[in-house]
């Protein structure tokens, strides 16, 4: 789960992984719309996530290979970086 939130002058974003036994939590200067933050914040999380799941998170469907977050029209999406294709908007990997 990822939550992201204001402090002072920066956006914090918080990931729990492995059923929340693990919290980790990062920050980004207030310079940046909220898409390009959300697409900051997950990937200053990769290595994290690929730590925390031995393999990179979320999956391409038509690859196997992890996902890219990109700010595509104006709004955070999970892309294939191999082919730049975007297959949903954050908060939709229940429709892949």
């Amino acid at each position: 789960m990822l939550d992201v939130w204001v402090d002072h002058e920066s956006l914090v974003g918080s990931i729990s992984l492995d059923g929340g036994r693990t919290a980790l939590t990062r920050d980004l200067p207030m310079t940046v719309d909220e898409h390009e933050a959300a697409v900051g914040l997950v990937d200053r999380f990769s290595t994290e996530i690929v730590e925390a799941l031995w393999s990179g998170w979320p999956q391409c469907p038509s690859h196997g290979h992890p996902l890219d977050a990109r700010v595509v029209d104006g709004a955070a999406w999970w892309c294939c970086p191999t082919t730049g294709e975007a297959y949903c908007a954050f908060g939709g990997l229940a429709v892949i």
